[in-house]
């Protein structure tokens, strides 16, 4: 076995602990390995949807960015921003 890291990443599914909150959680599982060779394991959850879209917009142009909401090709709505010049 080389010495060269180990690389994983996962994403579980996102559950919905109170259905009649828009906010979910994502669990993140990373494999990663040591120096030594041995593989450890990490879970990184994230709380996400605290925010709307019209807020995270708001808050790109308050940074000056000229921002909006697009599709990407798996049907998913993701921010798109440009930087404007000074």
């Amino acid at each position: 076995m080389s010495g060269a890291p180990l690389r994983m990443y996962g994403e579980l599914a996102p559950w919905w602990p109170l259905l009649s909150d828009p906010a979910d959680y994502a669990d993140y599982v990373i494999a990663l390995r040591e120096r030594g060779g041995e593989v450890r394991v990490e879970l990184d959850r994230h709380l996400e949807g605290l925010f709307g879209e019209a807020e995270w917009l708001d808050w790109f142009r308050e940074l000056d960015f000229a921002a909006r909401v697009a599709g990407d090709k798996w049907g998913r709505r993701i921010f798109v921003g440009e930087k404007r010049r000074s």
